[in-house]
């Protein structure tokens, strides 16, 4: 405080605000110059001056009015009014964020400007491992910081290509579209990750129930409609949906980050370009149009969406995030080691399709890759796939199924059901892991079984365990009705009885059509099951006495069936001809 100078706060509640509150001074004449140049920085003219968090821009100037507000008299001091969102006339400027597993990362003003928007920021209150922290309680990272690793390891990838092999002519704006998909490849997770697609879908074959009792007439076509939409649902279609949104419904000007002039492309071809690198592009399929690239940049989708072998910088930011959170700041494999041995070759894909360029590793890395491919299992078996982990999030998807009629606040303000909310990408924004508080919180006489569902999860009163984990062999089984013991593709005999492997079951229906060539491969029948196929196989497991307990006491009996690979899916042949599917972590 200045001799001759005081600071005024006052509260305005008229129409005419921007703001809860104006700031502005009434001074003496005595106040010099140098005083209300340091108050103007101080309340905001220069944003360069006021310090902000890494994770935040600062707002845009606000507008500075000469005049005290109406019915104040005497003041000549600045009046500041705050300004609602609207749209930015000038493109965001580039940033540097921290992150615990890669350091120090640099973005770049796109990617800052489609950080600092809702729909992205919704992704820091969605935790990248569902209900994992039931047993790992630091396993708490969310899909925000996540989605920025893969962004940054994919402009490492790019910067690295780009300054190895310049004949791929990768350009600024390759690099920046394959850094936005990275960035914004997980926008369409739900609440709780993949459970909420376990429940929509869900909700979409309860629906088809009800759409088949309906009578003919437009209602049902609509109600058919909108079952068939809930059992497609996937959160990488909801991920494009939201990028349209996301541009649109903050007005990013696109034009302005990506280069201009003749030979560039169009922002729909940009925007076109990155949705089909979040889904990815498999080897069989054409080439898209409407991207503004030729065929010979086909490499560009096997780094966040890798459909030809899995191996892209999406699996390698959530297996190092997963570990360090999980197990702690363990080694596990070279990122940059990994990331200096990739190439680009034009070469035929082993199912015959082709030649396509592609990333490839150079052979001193074999270790390496065999090395993630085994982390992938190993957090499969001890984190993913963890018994708890898996009830709670059992129990988590049933109580979303309990209350599938809750209603929350949606588009405009409109009230929305969750299913309803997977339809529509505006109200979908609303949701986050919190939904299960206003559940919770809820007076609704129909969310009581959710309710009580909910509150056995906080007591850690998850439903009980019945037998240990049934292994199922993804090996041909002995065909010797006795032994039945799994036998490796290329033996002769079983080592078990010494049978002779000839005739070992193929997949139901290949014997008899005669399918047995390497493009339509033969599997273990009994990989075809699915939970319920197992479920009275599992209960013949468990002892007499447990069993009658199970039927007496049990509501419900649910089999977790997951099959973890170890590798790409591909074909080989056995020593009698027949054709099987294996999986191969070198491919």
């Amino acid at each position: 405080r200045t001799p001759g100078r005081k600071r005024v706060r006052i509260h305005s509640g008229t129409p005419s605000s921007a703001s809860s509150g104006q700031v502005f001074d009434a001074r003496s004449d005595s106040a010099d110059a140098e005083e209300e140049e340091v108050l103007t920085q101080y309340v905001g003219a220069n944003e360069q001056s006021i310090l902000m968090s890494q994770t935040d821009n600062p707002a845009p100037p606000a507008p500075h009015v000469n005049t005290p507000p109406s019915g104040h008299p005497g003041s000549n001091g600045a009046i500041v009014q705050h300004g609602a969102g609207t749209a930015p006339e000038h493109p965001k400027k580039g940033k540097s964020v921290h992150d615990r597993v890669h350091g120090t990362i640099e973005l770049d003003p796109l990617l800052v400007a489609v950080m600092d928007t809702p729909q992205f920021q919704r992704l820091d209150r969605i935790q990248q491992l569902g209900a994992c922290n039931y047993v790992y309680p630091s396993a708490k990272h969310s899909r925000k910081e996540h989605s920025i690793g893969v962004s940054h390891l994919a402009g490492l990838l790019l910067t690295h290509l780009r300054a190895n092999q310049p004949e791929l002519d990768i350009s600024d704006d390759d690099v920046l579209c394959v850094q936005l998909a990275g960035l914004v490849h997980d926008l369409g997770h739900g609440p709780f990750s993949h459970m909420f697609e376990y429940f929509v879908k869900w909700q979409g074959v309860r629906d088809v129930a009800t759409a088949n009792a309906m009578p003919d007439g437009p209602g049902k076509a609509e109600a058919v409609d909108r079952a068939r939409r809930l059992r497609a649902w996937n959160h990488e279609d909801m991920s494009m949906q939201l990028l349209d949104l996301l541009i649109d419904a903050n007005h990013i000007p696109l034009e302005k980050y990506f280069l201009t002039g003749p030979g560039s492309c169009a922002k729909e071809e940009h925007l076109e370009f990155v949705k089909m690198l979040i889904r990815g592009l498999k080897p069989s399929e054409p080439w898209p149009d409407g991207t503004g690239r030729g065929e010979e940049k086909r490499f560009l989708y096997d780094i966040v969406s890798n459909s030809r072998n899995g191996l892209d910088v999406d699996k390698l930011d959530y297996l190092l995030r997963d570990s360090i959170a999980c197990f702690g700041s363990v080694h596990i494999f070279e990122l940059s080691r990994l990331i200096g041995a990739t190439r680009v070759i034009s070469a035929k894909d082993p199912s015959g399709h082709g030649p396509h360029s592609q990333i490839c590793f150079q052979m001193k890395v074999m270790g390496d890759v065999l090395e993630i491919h085994n982390i992938r299992a190993k957090l499969h078996q001890t984190v993913y796939q963890h018994h708890t982990a898996n009830v709670a999030e059992l129990m988590i998807t049933d109580v979303l199924k309990r209350a599938c009629d809750f209603t929350f606040r949606g588009a405009n303000g409109q009230p929305t059901t969750l299913a309803d909310a997977a339809l529509d990408p505006s109200s979908f924004c609303q949701l986050t892991d919190a939904i299960l508080e206003p559940i919770w919180l809820s007076l609704d006489a129909n969310t009581a079984p959710a309710r009580q569902l909910y509150a056995r999860i906080l007591r850690r009163d998850v439903y009980r365990q019945i037998g240990p984990p049934y292994t199922i062999s993804h090996l041909p089984l002995c065909r010797n009705p006795k032994c039945r013991k799994p036998t490796p593709v290329h033996a002769r005999f079983c080592s078990c009885c010494g049978v002779s492997c000839k005739g070992r079951e193929h997949t139901g229906g290949r014997e008899e059509d005669g399918m047995t060539d390497a493009a339509r491969p033969g599997i273990p029948p009994l990989l075809r099951k699915t939970g319920e196929d197992f479920k009275e196989e599992i209960l013949s497991l468990v002892s007499p006495e447990h069993r009658a307990q199970v039927k007496q006491h049990a509501d419900e009996v649910a089999v977790h069936l997951v099959i973890i690979t170890h590798g790409k899916e591909r074909s080989k042949m056995d020593e009698f001809g027949k054709w099987w599917k294996v999986h191969d972590p070198l491919w």
